[in-house]
């Protein structure tokens, strides 16, 4: 998208839109890391206060052998309790390994803290926390993969007889969350690429990981059980057909030359909601996979922001009345941010 923008300016912009570039690039970084060091220093002190009110938990069964920490629901972030649920892990970085190696290289040398939240579901069994432990030392010895670290999750449920009612429950009282687990475990295979095959065999060198890595591989859902995976699935399905539909009109308007920016955001927001109506009803609303459908989303959104900045680019060269059609339009440089055009699919939704 950069180069296409650069070749269609003039040398002096084009050196000063790579400077400015260059820039938010090195303060981003910069920030980055602040954020990511500081939340460190959180999760640290969140494991050390565990550790002093002898809440380290210690999991030693089929062969798997770890510690993870029991934690208050009042002590973790909003915002990791809406997107993880009772059981979260955190991987610390080495040093800026960050910037300079791959994302599942940094997570092979990393340190692990793996936390339960003991008290955020008063009425789920507690044998169950024992399984989101599981879940979080899946992540770590797949390297972050949270489909993979699903499936051990399941696998031991399985072998202790509590598969059927782990499920039910999950189903019944984390909907949202129950769609985001289950919506593609019938692909999970564990992946051969090249990279990934080395790291995990450098990294599970352990008895323990060996026997993580053959319960991923061996698991296999029930047939009765599978059949409830695979409505999730279509209905996701539709999901994503409904969102790609509601980005095409989005794609069409912004290219219509014969309409002001007012009405061309004003006919793609109208299409959109028609295409998306269908998210009103409980029975999609309660079967989406939030993270999946917004790594849609946000594709969709980025495509359609590189295309419309080349639009505006244009009509800035040729319109006399660029500026005051910016400001009736409401925008800056580029497409609204907030309602049915929200950057994330469940700010978007809000919109509808």
């Amino acid at each position: 998208m950069g180069i296409s923008i650069c070749l269609r300016q003039t040398q002096r912009l084009s050196q000063l839109q790579i400077l400015r570039q260059a820039c938010r690039i090195e303060i981003g970084q910069t920030l980055t890391i602040k954020l990511l060091l500081k939340r460190f220093d959180c999760w640290k002190a969140l494991y050390k206060k565990a550790i002093e009110g002898g809440k380290i938990k210690r999991y030693q069964k089929y062969g798997l052998d770890f510690e993870y920490a029991l934690v208050a629901a009042k002590d973790v972030p909003d915002e990791i309790r809406a997107n993880y649920g009772w059981a979260f892990s955190v991987c610390t970085l080495k040093g800026f390994d960050a910037l300079f190696a791959g994302n599942r290289a940094v997570r092979a040398r990393g340190e692990w803290l793996l936390f339960v939240i003991e008290d955020m579901y008063p009425d789920l069994p507690a044998r169950f926390l024992e399984y989101g432990a599981v879940h979080e030392r899946g992540e770590q010895i797949t390297l972050g993969d949270h489909n993979l670290a699903s499936k051990l999750e399941f696998a031991i449920a399985n072998k202790e007889g509590d598969l059927e009612e782990y499920i039910a429950w999950f189903e019944q009282n984390t909907p949202a969350k129950f769609a985001d687990v289950f919506n593609f475990q019938m692909h999970l295979e564990y992946p051969d690429d090249e990279e990934f095959v080395l790291l995990v065999k450098n990294f599970c060198a352990t008895e323990e990981a060996q026997k993580i890595v053959r319960m991923v591989k061996g698991f296999r859902w029930p047939p009765h059980i599978l059949e409830v995976l695979l409505d999730y699935k279509d209905r996701n399905d539709t999901v994503t057909e409904m969102i790609r539909r509601a980005w095409d009109h989005v794609d069409y308007y912004i290219t219509r030359d014969d309409l002001s920016l007012v009405q061309l955001l004003e006919k793609a927001r109208s299409y959109m909601r028609a295409e998306l109506e269908g998210l009103r009803s409980d029975y999609l609303r309660r079967s989406l996979s939030m993270r999946t459908q917004d790594v849609t989303w946000r594709e969709r959104r980025n495509f359609a922001d590189a295309a419309f900045a080349l639009v505006l680019q244009n009509r800035q060269r040729n319109d006399v009345s660029y500026f005051s059609d910016v400001i009736a339009a409401k925008i800056a440089d580029g497409l609204p941010k907030t309602g049915i055009m929200s950057v994330s699919f469940s700010e978007a939704l809000k919109g509808l």
